[in-house]
């Protein structure tokens, strides 16, 4: 009897090592890989990271291959009858979607945006946070979040930018497993932003003296506000506010002292549509006067360039890629500071930067480096001594006998 005690016991101390074993294995698996864990919040997780990460258009491309149609399939309600597509997204998509999730989000083309815009563009998408808020149960059981993604998007050129990215999913329950059965992300974000970027107002502090609240406001309503301390929005620092995108915005900055009393405020009107930056800065005149103004952004794309000179009739609509290139670069290395001075009309070449029809940018300058910004009167003055005022000049003449 003494015997099989024993031997009992030591059976049940190996099965409770085995099982501690097993616990330890299954924990660290977890650990290692939270998606394994069958949450809504984790697998919506997963799916985020998944669909925001486009690093390849490899199912896109199925979309242009030859005698394909890709506007709709044989029973009109989207692609999924394109020979290949749908095991494709079955396999990227499958354990993550429902079939009326995936269904639903192929037919609206909204799975495949990431990798057409890839492919388009030739730009790159890495997911690196995701955020889960306003979760809500329905009475069936499924729930829904609104998500917010942090993310990087690598341009053709090798820039990068860092963005925000938003939407709404429903996640349901399917044989114990949770699955995304509907997913709305912004509509047409993720194209443009992986065309264009996201519009972004840069606001930058030139003044040594603590500006404690920088506002920007559109049609009514603030669109951002931002605080800062001595430290955080001291001479030189900058922040800066994404802003939709919009044609023709009207929107006003104002900017204001640690007891709210308004230092200097400023209407602009700006095309964001095409995700280009706007530069402002706050600063004191010589009376000590804090004023608000626009500088040149260091990212100016453009595919079109007209020049005016003075009250000339004829304008020069420049599409060489070349000389855009060029027009554009000086833009984009303008280094101007403000000044009391009056621009010289008879000798004024303005230059106005278009983008797929919109326009993003203009500057006028006469023989003495003295510009106008984007419409604005308020009159600058070249630091660069050696401004090119001739050259665009011939660029401008140059055009007339061609």
């Amino acid at each position: 009897m003494i015997i099989n005690t024993l031997e009992n016991k030591r059976l049940v101390f190996w099965i409770g090592v085995i099982v501690l074993m097993i616990v330890a294995v299954l924990t660290m698996v977890f650990l290692a890989n939270p998606f394994n864990v069958n949450t809504p919040e984790a697998r919506a997780e997963k799916f985020l990271l998944t669909y925001y990460t486009v690093d390849n258009h490899d199912i896109a491309d199925l979309l242009f291959s030859p005698g394909i149609d890709p506007s709709t399939d044989g029973n009109g309600t989207g692609l999924t009858e394109i020979p290949g597509l749908q095991d494709a997204l079955m396999a990227k998509y499958g354990e993550l979607m429902t079939a009326k999730g995936l269904n639903d989000s192929t037919a609206n083309r909204v799975i495949l945006e990431g990798e057409i815009a890839a492919s388009q563009y030739g730009s790159i998408l890495k997911a690196d946070s995701v955020s889960l808020r306003g979760k809500s149960e329905a009475e069936n059981g499924d729930v829904t979040f609104h998500y917010n993604i942090t993310a990087k998007v690598t341009f053709k050129s090798g820039d990068d930018e860092a963005i925000q990215l938003s939407g709404i999913l429903i996640m349901k329950e399917v044989e114990d497993q949770w699955m995304v059965d509907l997913f709305r992300p912004k509509a047409g974000e993720l194209i443009k932003v992986m065309q264009y970027g996201k519009p972004i107002i840069h606001v930058t502090n030139k003044t040594e003296d603590s500006v404690k609240t920088v506002e920007i406001h559109t049609k009514g309503s603030t669109t951002g506000t931002m605080y800062a301390d001595n430290t955080l929005l001291g001479i030189g620092d900058t922040f800066s506010f994404e802003m939709p995108y919009a044609s023709n915005l009207d929107f006003t900055m104002k900017a204001l002292d640690a007891d709210g009393n308004l230092l200097a405020e400023k209407s602009y009107t700006s095309d964001f549509a095409v995700g280009n930056d706007v530069s402002l800065v706050i600063d004191q005149n010589n009376e000590g006067m804090y004023v608000i103004y626009q500088m040149p952004t260091e990212n100016l794309e453009a595919d079109e360039v007209v020049v005016f000179f003075s009250v000339m009739s004829y304008a020069l609509i420049e599409t060489d890629d070349e000389i855009v290139a060029e027009l554009v670069s000086i833009y984009n290395n303008l280094d101007l500071e403000p000044v009391d001075a009056e621009i010289d009309i008879t000798s004024m070449l303005g230059v106005n930067f278009h983008k797929e029809g919109n326009s993003v940018a203009r500057f006028s300058v006469d023989k003495n480096g003295t510009f106008w910004l984007n419409g604005d009167i308020e009159t600058f003055q070249s630091i660069d001594e050696a401004f090119p005022y001739d050259r665009i000049k011939e660029i401008y003449e140059n055009g007339k006998y061609r």
